[in-house]
């Protein structure tokens, strides 16, 4: 009898090992694929306590923000949100904002910028701190400028003119104050051009060592206002002054200026001879979007007396155009394309540690079992609430990725309108570089604005019959140049678009009809795929978007 219960004693405790082991076993952490900067900043995380470790990471993103690598600023922000649960009623979160606003900026995208931005300015100005509110300023106003809204972007300047009063900082009014002149020579309100140069002169107490390009500044609007002698005094003087501005930049432009006041008075010579001098630094340092006001600039040199001339830099001149053009759009894409696979890992991550959380949760209650049932149910009700409230901080994070990538799809669709008709290669010309990028930009054009994903039956021959190329090149493009597969993307956009009818159109739409209106071919299809890219299944999602809008 004596034996029995031992064995019995013995099969139990064995039981509780193999399930505490199977338990911890699963509830290993998963990894996201490799990245160089979060794992610098997860690196940092691991080896300090919270406080060191927070200070060392703002000093590495610190670090990635001044040397303007813009993508890596963005990266480690988001890594620094996530690890330290950066709570978004401080200064700290405010101060993030402004500079993924800065980065964001540094990389074109002016509207994610603002949207950004916004949000550290509503807490300056409700916490009345003036010094992010003066940063959160000058970035809005760069951005609406870039984006032609140039009323906004002047009145968002004034008012950190105003402010720089109450900072009490000197470099603060100074960079203000050239911002706002040359926001001013924009609009042509030359007038006002001149005020704000005037009071920037006046904070040059340094004489002997500026500190400011004021005398450039005012050249310029000597020029403008066509005032050609006190054009050449200050730009002498600011010739001078490039002892202590050295870089070739500003040289060139000081010879540009040179050449344009001796074009105003019809000293050609002379203005060629500052134009030849400005191209040879644009050429050596490979500055292409100066060039193309220098080609401009011979243009209008030889416009009465070497016609010939002025036609052929003229044809420079467009076709240099249109070359930072295609670049530019080109390198727009490439940030968009970075930009929403930064957030994509973001959205990946909060899955990763919900998925972590739920199975710590269990572990939990497993040892909750072990000392008592009174315990269990306790335990057991506020796991579930903790759960509950993972699970719809991951579908807030869903709603706003919905939010990013129609953000993606609106910059896209710019990009298409001003882009050049694109050449595809035919189905027996070897694939080039070039080419890659051709086949690409028709796939992004197809899947955002034509909507090929809703096609039930799509398959990758579809698709490059569209093309008018074959499926072997866009296989490669989707593996190499998209780094996604073809089903992925499908399931990818497909998904996002049942994200939008389900929030736009809760009462309206039944799950299945959701599932055939955004191109899945049966609801258990659909089903399968929103649980897997989103964490969540689509009666859950829509349950917790309902009680978000209501509160």
């Amino acid at each position: 009898m004596k034996k029995s219960k031992k064995r019995l004693f013995i099969k139990h405790i064995v039981t509780v090992i193999i399930w505490l082991f199977t338990v911890s076993f699963f509830s290993q952490e998963l990894s996201l694929e490799e990245n160089k900067v979060m794992q610098k900043i997860d690196s940092i995380f691991d080896n300090s306590d919270r406080e060191i470790a927070l200070k060392n990471s703002f000093k590495l993103m610190n670090k990635y923000r001044l040397s303007g690598d813009y993508i890596s600023t963005i990266v480690a922000i988001n890594k620094i949100n996530t690890l330290y649960d950066i709570d978004k009623s401080q200064r700290t979160f405010a101060g993030l904002n402004s500079y993924l606003g800065q980065a964001y900026n540094g990389l074109g995208l002016y509207s994610e910028s603002i949207n950004k931005v916004s949000k550290a300015l509503i807490y300056a100005e409700k916490e009345k701190d003036f010094q992010i509110m003066f940063s959160s300023l000058m970035i809005l106003s760069e951005a609406y400028m870039e984006l032609d809204i140039k009323d906004k972007g002047k009145r968002m300047m004034l008012k950190a003119y105003r402010l720089s009063d109450t900072l009490n900082n000197i470099e603060s009014k100074k960079m203000v104050l050239g911002n706002l002149s040359l926001i001013y020579s924009n609009i042509q309100n030359y007038d006002s051009v001149k005020y704000y140069i005037d009071k920037l002169e006046l904070l040059e107490t340094n004489k002997e060592r500026p500190s400011t390009f004021v005398h450039l500044h005012k050249g310029n609007y000597f020029l403008e206002v066509n005032k050609l002698d006190s054009a050449i005094y200050y730009s002498n003087i600011f010739e001078k002054e490039l002892k202590y501005f050295n870089n070739k930049h500003n040289k060139m432009a000081s010879d540009i200026l040179f050449s344009e006041i001796f074009l105003r008075k019809k000293e050609y010579v002379t203005s060629e001879f500052y134009a030849n001098k400005a191209l040879a630094i644009a050429r050596s340092e490979h500055y292409k979007d100066d060039l193309v006001d220098i080609y401009e600039l011979f243009t209008n040199i030889y416009k009465n007396r070497k016609p010939f001339k002025s036609k052929l830099y003229f044809g420079k001149k467009e076709a240099l155009t249109d070359s930072v053009t295609t670049s530019n759009m080109r390198s727009a894409i490439k940030n968009i394309k970075l930009l929403y696979d930064i957030e994509k890992n973001t959205l990946d991550l909060e899955k990763i540690n919900l998925e972590n959380t739920i199975k710590e949760n269990k572990l939990k209650t497993v040892y909750a079992l072990l000392a008592g049932a009174i315990f269990i149910i306790g335990l057991t009700f506020f796991q579930k609430k903790k759960i509950n409230k993972a699970y719809k901080k991951l579908v807030k994070e869903n709603v706003d990725s919905v939010n990013t990538q129609e953000e993606i799809t609106n910059l896209r669709k710019q990009l298409f309108q001003h882009s050049k008709p694109v050449v595809i290669p035919n189905k027996k010309i070897k694939l080039t570089l070039e080419n890659a990028e051709s086949i690409e930009l028709m796939i992004r054009k197809l899947f955002d604005i034509e909507k090929v994903f809703l096609e039930k039956d799509l398959n990758l021959d579809k698709l490059a019959d569209y093309i008018n190329t074959n499926r072997v090149y866009v296989s490669h493009v989707f593996n190499n140049n998209i780094k996604l597969s073809f089903t992925e993307m499908l399931n990818k956009y497909r998904i996002n678009e049942a994200k939008k009818l389900l929030l736009l159109n809760v009462k309206k739409y039944t799950i299945e009809a959701v599932a055939l209106e955004s191109g899945f071919k049966n609801k258990a299809t659909f089903n399968r795929n929103f649980k897997q890219l989103t964490g969540v299944t689509p009666s859950f999602f829509i349950k917790s978007t309902q009680l978000i809008k209501n509160n």
